[in-house]
């Protein structure tokens, strides 16, 4: 039978081949990572100076003219709001007969 006869002088070289493979890939993985970072940290200053002159723009300028809300939506708005501190529902206590069924209490 004939056999591949593989010397160490090969198996060496194809060991540092895939070193070497190893560490070209870890050194780019390496970069994009250091890339996108830096990408995302230009894209949220860029982010952060566009909201501080939005707000800065809303506080100079105000946030111009609108309109007065109406007053039947604040009346309704009024009695929405009284009808919150008072309670709606009843709490009724019922009976419980000895194998576990409610009863009518009678009044």
């Amino acid at each position: 039978m004939g056999g591949v006869c593989v010397t160490s002088i090969e198996i060496a070289l194809l060991t540092a081949i895939i070193a070497l493979a190893t560490m070209i890939q870890i050194y780019a993985a390496f970069k994009i990572s250091q890339i996108s970072t830096s990408a995302v940290v230009s894209s949220i200053q860029q982010l952060d100076g566009a909201i501080a002159e939005a707000i800065s723009s809303v506080v100079e300028q105000g946030i111009g003219n609108f309109e007065p809300p109406n007053p039947l939506v604040a009346i309704l708005a009024d009695v929405m709001r009284s009808n919150l501190d008072r309670p709606t529902a009843e709490v009724q206590v019922l009976d419980r007969s000895g194998d576990g069924k409610f009863i009518k209490k009678e009044e």
